[in-house]
């Protein structure tokens, strides 16, 4: 009986360290995403930052206004073409 109460003990013990560094890596797991996440935040608002920048120089929004204009000429010709190919409309 004594032997079993001991084996048990064991087990137990055994279990309970498992159990510890398992939550131990959750830990440091937790830890590392939080330092991606911060990185991942950080690059994005050095990009939004740039982006405000370019966006404030009245020629590079010209710029950006005249390319949108193109792309959207670009895909209402496209669907024009589409439209008109073999009389059926595709959308």
């Amino acid at each position: 009986m004594f032997e079993n109460d001991i084996s048990w003990l064991k087990l137990s013990f055994i279990w309970l360290l498992v159990r510890l560094i398992f939550l131990c890596s959750q830990l440091q797991n937790q830890e590392l995403l939080r330092a991606m996440m911060k990185k991942a935040e950080l690059e994005i608002s050095g990009k939004v930052m740039e982006t405000m920048k370019r966006l404030e120089d009245p020629v590079q929004r010209q710029r950006v206004l005249v390319e949108q204009e193109r792309q959207k000429y670009k895909i209402l010709f496209v669907i024009e073409v589409f439209s008109s190919y073999g009389g059926e409309t595709i959308f």
